[in-house]
C-alpha cells in the first residue's frame, strides 16, 4: 500500500468520525430542544370536575417500565403507547391522582366512573420525553417512579431532580419511587457459581443466572441458601435501605413520595419470609400512603388494601388486543377489541381468540390458555399454495391448517418453539408426520429479562439447571417465511431458504383454511412466572392463498402502499443504526 493510499484512508476515516460527531450533536440538540419544549413547558394540566364523580367501587392501574422511539424487549414504542392511551381515552377513562386514590380509601370519596391510575416506572428520561405530548393531548395525569440512588447520577438515561421538579409544576406529573436501589442478592449461576450480591449493571450475563432475589426480598444467604445474617442484621440492613431512600428524597426533592412500588412485585403477603415481610411492612407503612405491591391485573376495588394494590405492567410485546384483553380481566364494562380492516375481518371466523387486520398483517390473539383460531369463510379448497411470514414470538406456536373438516380431519403446518412441524388429523386423532429444527435465532443479552426472582432452598440449588439451551427469552420475535404447496397426497413446506420438507398425506377432501396460535406452556417449575393466564399473539404477514395458480386471498402490500411501507422500514432502520452509536 502506498503512502498516498494510507493518507487517503486516514482522511476518509477522519471524515467519518467528523460526520458521526456532527450527527450525534444534531440528535442530542434536537432531543434537548424537544425535551425543553415538551417536558419543561408551561402548559398546565386541567383539573377534572370532581363534583361529578360517583364511582365508589373500583379503578384500574396501568404501569409502563419505559417508553422508547421504537419497540424493544424492555421499552414500549411511543406509537404503541399512543395507541393504548387512545383506546383507554375512547373508552371513557379519566386519570386520577395519588391523592384521589388515597381519599377513595381513607375518606370514601368517589372516583370517575372509569378511573385510571397511570404510572411510569424506572425514572427514564425517554419515558417522560415521549409520553408528555400524549398526557397533554388527553389531559392525563401520571406518576413517574424513580430509584433514590439515581438522583444526582450522571447517567443521562434517568431523570434528575431538576427535571422532576419542572415536570411536577405542569400538573401532569406526580412523583413515586421504586425504592433506593435496583440490586440483587443470593445470586447463583447455572454452573452453581455463587455470585452473592450485585447491582444490576454488575451482572455479567443475565442468561446464565439460575437463582437470585431482589435486595429487600429475603435474608442474604450463602451458596447453600443458608442465611448469612440473623434477624437483627437483616432488619438493620433492610431498614437502612428505607432510611437511605428517605434521606435522598428529602435532600434532592424536599420530600418523600407517598407512592411506592416495591421490587419485585407479587412477593409480599404471598411468598416472602414472614420475618422479612414484617420489616418491609413496618417501613412501608412508616413512609408511604400507597403501595402497589402486585402486578399482573389492573383492577383494584374498595376492598383492596391501599398497601397491597395491583397494577398491570404493560409488556412491550403485547398486541393491542392482548393489552385490551388483560385490562378487561375482571371488569364489568369491557373495552371493545380493535379489528382493524373490517372488510378483511368479515371474511374470517374467530374461535378462542381475537383478530386484528393491520396493513399487511393479521394478528391473532389467543384467549388465556387457549388455542386461538381464525377460519377463512369464503371458500373450501383442496389443492392450494399458501405463503406467509409468521412473526409471533419464537416461544409459542403458529399454525396454518389446510383441508379442515370440522375439528376431526385436517393437515396442520406449525412453527413451534423454533421448529417446523407437520401434523395430520384423521378421525380426530392428530399425529406428527415430520419435524425439523430451524436455524438458531440471534439475540442480544439485553433481550433477556429476569423472571425467576424468589426465595430458593438448598435442595433446589443443588438440582440441575432449569435453563434450556434450546429455549429463547419470551420477548424474542420470530420471523419465518413459510411456503406451503399441497397437491393431491403430496405436501411440501419450505421455510426461508432451507430445503423443502416433504411428506405424503391421507386427508384428501377439500376443506377450509385456518390460522391458529397457542401460547408456550413452560414445564419447568423453577421459573416463577407471575402470569397464570398465558396469552399469545400469532402474527401472519403477507398472507397469500392460491389454488390452481389463481389468487384467492392476499394481504400483501401493492402499489403506493408497498412503496410507503418500504420507505418507513428503511427510515426506522436508519434511525436504529444511529441510536446504536450512543
Amino acid at each position: 500500500m502506498t503512502k498516498s493510499t494510507v493518507t487517503l484512508n486516514e482522511k476518509k476515516k477522519n471524515r467519518r468520525k467528523v460526520y458521526r460527531v456532527i450527527i450525534q450533536l444534531i440528535i442530542i440538540m434536537a432531543a434537548i430542544i424537544f425535551f425543553a419544549s415538551k417536558v419543561l413547558n408551561l402548559k398546565q394540566y386541567e383539573e377534572p370536575a370532581k363534583e361529578k364523580w360517583i364511582n365508589h367501587d373500583d379503578f384500574i392501574a396501568i404501569s409502563y417500565f419505559g417508553v422508547g422511539r421504537i419497540d424493544s424487549p424492555k421499552l414500549l414504542s411511543k406509537e404503541r403507547l399512543q395507541d393504548q392511551l387512545n383506546v383507554l381515552h375512547k373508552a371513557g377513562y379519566e386519570t386520577v391522582s395519588q391523592q384521589d386514590i388515597k381519599n377513595f380509601y381513607d375518606k370514601s370519596q368517589p372516583l370517575p366512573d372509569k378511573a385510571l391510575f397511570l404510572s411510569f416506572e424506572d425514572g427514564r428520561n425517554d419515558s417522560a420525553l415521549f409520553s408528555q405530548p400524549l398526557l397533554e393531548n388527553y389531559n392525563y395525569k401520571a406518576s413517574m417512579l424513580t430509584y433514590a440512588n439515581r438522583l444526582g447520577d450522571k447517567d443521562h438515561k434517568f431523570l434528575q431532580p431538576k427535571d422532576l421538579k419542572e415536570m411536577e409544576k405542569t400538573g401532569y406529573w406526580e412523583m413515586g419511587t421504586n425504592g433506593y436501589r435496583l440490586s440483587y442478592i443470593n445470586i447463583v449461576t447455572d454452573k452453581k457459581r455463587y455470585l452473592g450480591e450485585k447491582a444490576e449493571k454488575e451482572i455479567p450475563n443475565k442468561m446464565a443466572i439460575e437463582y437470585y432475589n431482589h435486595y429487600l426480598m429475603d435474608f442474604i444467604r450463602d451458596k447453600d441458601m443458608i442465611p448469612k445474617e440473623n434477624y437483627d442484621e437483616m432488619a438493620q440492613r433492610i431498614t437502612k435501605d428505607y432510611d437511605l431512600m428517605q434521606k435522598e428524597y428529602k435532600e434532592q426533592m424536599d420530600e418523600v413520595p407517598q407512592l411506592y412500588m416495591i421490587m419485585h412485585a407479587n412477593t409480599m403477603y404471598n411468598s416472602m419470609h414472614e420475618l422479612v415481610e414484617k420489616v418491609n411492612d413496618k417501613n412501608i407503612k412508616r413512609l408511604f400512603s400507597l403501595h402497589f405491591n402486585r402486578d399482573g391485573y389492573a383492577k383494584n376495588t374498595k376492598r383492596t388494601s391501599p398497601y397491597n394494590l395491583t397494577r398491570l405492567q404493560v409488556n412491550p410485546s403485547w398486541s393491542m388486543n392482548q393489552f385490551i384483553m388483560r385490562v378487561n380481566d375482571g371488569l364489568k364494562h369491557k373495552i371493545e377489541y380493535e379489528h382493524g380492516d373490517i372488510e378483511q375481518y368479515k371474511q374470517w371466523q374467530e374461535k378462542n381468540g381475537v383478530a386484528q387486520f393491520d396493513g399487511n398483517q393479521v394478528i391473532l390473539t389467543t384467549k388465556p390458555n387457549k388455542v386461538g383460531s381464525l377460519t377463512w369463510k369464503e371458500e373450501k379448497l383442496k389443492d392450494v399454495q399458501i405463503e406467509a411470514t409468521v412473526k409471533g414470538k419464537v416461544m409459542g406456536e403458529q399454525s396454518i391448517i389446510l383441508r379442515q373438516q370440522n375439528d376431526d380431519e385436517y393437515i396442520r403446518v406449525a412453527i413451534k418453539n423454533n421448529k417446523l412441524q407437520i401434523y395430520e388429523s384423521v378421525q380426530a386423532k392428530e399425529r406428527l408426520l415430520k419435524e425439523e429444527k430451524l436455524n438458531k435465532i440471534k439475540w442480544q443479552g439485553e433481550d433477556y429479562a429476569f423472571s425467576k426472582a424468589r426465595t430458593y432452598s438448598q435442595i433446589e440449588t443443588l438440582q440441575g439447571s432449569s435453563i434450556d439451551k434450546d429455549e429463547y427469552p419470551s420477548g424474542i420475535d420470530g420471523s419465518r417465511k413459510l411456503s406451503i404447496t399441497l397437491q393431491g397426497e403430496s405436501l411440501s413446506v419450505k421455510v426461508d431458504d432451507l430445503s423443502p420438507l416433504t411428506t405424503l398425506v391421507t386427508v384428501q377432501d377439500a376443506g377450509q383454511i385456518r390460522l391458529s396460535a397457542a401460547p408456550y406452556q413452560k414445564k419447568t417449575a423453577k421459573e416463577t412466572k407471575h402470569e397464570e393466564k398465558l396469552i399469545y399473539d400469532g402474527v401472519f404477514e403477507d398472507l397469500v392463498i392460491k389454488s390452481k395458480e389463481q389468487e384467492k386471498y392476499t394481504m400483501k402490500y401493492s402499489g403506493t402502499d408497498l412503496i410507503t411501507n418500504e420507505i418507513k422500514k428503511a427510515w426506522n432502520g436508519t434511525l436504529t443504526k444511529i441510536m446504536e452509536w450512543f
